[in-house]
């Protein structure tokens, strides 16, 4: 996009906040990744879909470490549309933690209606019991006795 250029020598950028884009405009010229944690799920979908890798790993930990009842649906519904597979896991986890309390709030309600099949998505997981390893740890087959 950068590369290109226009005659008026403008790129209009309209998916990304103007707080969001002066910190991943200073990002690109710096490679210092900032420390706002207000806009670290902002800067992920942003650094995202500007392929700055390095930028979006940091973000994604940042997310990660941030989760609460409130964000933990945007940040699960993020996460899948970015491909970020830690991300998903803490968020998961985290859900699946205070599903009772996440389900009520205005963040699920948002992303329900903005991404309904993502909340679909993460209420399959949700609600996804465990996988029981304490057998397959052992090596006992279940199934083993003969009828």
């Amino acid at each position: 996009m950068f590369r290109r250029g226009t005659s008026s020598g403008r790129v209009a950028v309209s998916d990304v906040e103007g707080p969001v884009l002066r910190q991943l405009a200073a990002y690109m010229y710096t490679l210092e990744a900032p420390e706002l944690p207000s806009m670290a799920l902002q800067m992920l979908a942003a650094a995202d879909r500007y392929g700055l890798a390095d930028l979006k790993a940091v973000c994604e930990q940042q997310v990660a470490g941030q989760l609460t009842v409130e964000n933990a649906a945007a940040a699960a519904v993020l996460a899948e549309r970015c491909r970020c597979p830690g991300l998903r896991q803490a968020a998961v986890a985290f859900v699946k933690a205070h599903a009772s309390q996440v389900v009520a709030t205005r963040g699920w309600a948002d992303c329900a209606v903005s991404h309904p099949l993502s909340v679909v998505e993460l209420t399959r997981l949700i609600v996804e019991p465990p996988a029981d390893t304490r057998y397959a740890q052992a090596g006992v087959c279940l199934f083993s006795q003969t009828f």
